[in-house]
């Protein structure tokens, strides 16, 4: 049955000589895979994060669908800068690894959206990285419970306060306040350095492999890393 959908880019693997297999978050059905015969000519649309109306082929049920049509709908810059570039991988990396919902996510996918539009717009990206693992962390149910008093990350129990005895794994220092506030309020803007931007993302890292099943880390994180420090 012949369908048509839009979709967000996190993954292409090499088939054949001219064909790809695709991992797309989608509108109305979540992540799906797709069989692309030719799509190895399509390689400039096929950028991590970059977004495209599919037209394909198959049961919606179906672990692989065939896409026969791809067309770009959002004029993107971002894969030509490499800093940007390895953000959206990164991004991407992230978004494959701890999502695992074929059913559609509005909200999901609207911040996705809007996030590859920041990539190619905003006027520095260095906070991006950090920025869309809290985001990511609160859209997957996962967000740390934050009390008022204390500003310890105990991780496996997921909470902002106070010191937990017997938490083995915990952090504290002027890093968990940031995160603190940008819980409280995503809205909020504010300042940190490179060497903060880095504790804050290996840390949401180390909450992901402790929250998300077969979660195993990002190997696009020491390409990213770069980024995160400047």
């Amino acid at each position: 049955m012949k369908s048509t959908d839009e979709g967000i880019l996190l993954h292409r693997l090499s088939y054949s000589e001219t064909s790809v297999i695709t991992t797309f978050l989608t509108k109305n059905g979540g992540i799906k895979k797709f069989l692309f015969k030719g799509g190895k000519k399509k390689s400039a649309q096929l950028f991590p994060l970059s977004i495209s109306e599919l037209t394909y082929y198959g049961r919606q049920d179906s672990e692989l669908l065939s896409l026969t049509k791809l067309e770009s709908i959002q004029n993107q810059t971002f894969q030509f800068s490499p800093l940007r570039s390895s953000v959206a991988y990164f991004i991407a990396e992230l978004l494959l690894k701890c999502v695992k919902n074929e059913e559609k996510d509005e909200n999901l996918y609207d911040y996705v959206s809007s996030t590859a539009g920041k990539l190619s717009n905003a006027e520095s990206v260095s906070n991006l990285p950090v920025e869309v693992l809290l985001d990511l962390i609160v859209l997957l149910g996962i967000k740390p419970l934050v009390s008022e008093i204390g500003d310890t990350f105990n991780l496996t129990s997921g909470t902002i306060g106070a010191p937990i005895a017997n938490e083995h794994i915990q952090s504290n220092g002027s890093h968990i306040a940031y995160i603190r506030s940008k819980l409280e309020d995503p809205e909020v803007h504010l300042q940190i350095d490179g060497q903060q931007r880095e504790l804050i993302t290996e840390l949401l890292i180390d909450y992901l492999k402790i929250h998300i099943g077969g979660f195993r880390g990002l190997d696009s994180y020491e390409i990213v890393k770069e980024v995160v420090r400047s």
